[in-house]
């Protein structure tokens, strides 16, 4: 990985502003290492692994960030309901 710090932090700063932040790997490996980083920069992660399909959902409602194991080709993103609306793809 490379500026895990400043991923952490602008992670963090989603996070602090009431954001859902939800990082999907590609594997339960993968999803692991994430957390383990992310914790070593000092954001603690909700690392969602064999959750049944109704906590998963709950979980990924709270502001935070979350880790999820779900392959994905891109990442989007959108501001808060606040905001007017705008997506953006990764």
């Amino acid at each position: 990985m490379g500026d895990s710090a400043g991923l952490a932090r602008r992670l963090g700063e989603l996070a602090g502003a009431g954001n859902r932040v939800v990082i999907c790997a590609d594997g339960r490996g993968s999803a692991e290492r994430m957390a383990a980083v992310l914790d070593g920069e000092g954001l603690s992660c909700g690392l969602l692994l064999d959750e049944p399909q109704d906590r998963l959902d709950a979980e990924i409602r709270r502001p935070g960030v979350h880790i999820v194991v779900a392959p994905l080709d891109r990442a989007a993103s959108s501001p808060p309901r606040s905001s007017p609306l705008s997506l953006s793809l990764t």
